[in-house]
């Protein structure tokens, strides 16, 4: 739910308004935000997920 509420609210809606409004890309800008929302949500599981296994990997190779 987190990666939700951040990659399409936070990054997503942001870049988009941005770029769409305070940079005149227009219809593009939205696409562009949307894009970046997308991206976002979609990254944030996987480096999550990276992220645990090397630490539990660090944690099983400093116990031996």
């Amino acid at each position: 739910m987190w990666f939700n509420i951040i990659g399409f609210w936070v990054v997503g809606f942001t870049t988009g308004y941005l770029l769409t409004f305070k940079a005149n890309f227009g219809l593009a800008g939205i696409w562009w935000g949307i894009f970046w929302g997308i991206s976002v949500t979609g990254e944030s599981p996987a480096l999550f997920c990276l992220a645990s296994l090397t630490q539990s990997a660090d944690t099983h190779v400093k116990g031996l």
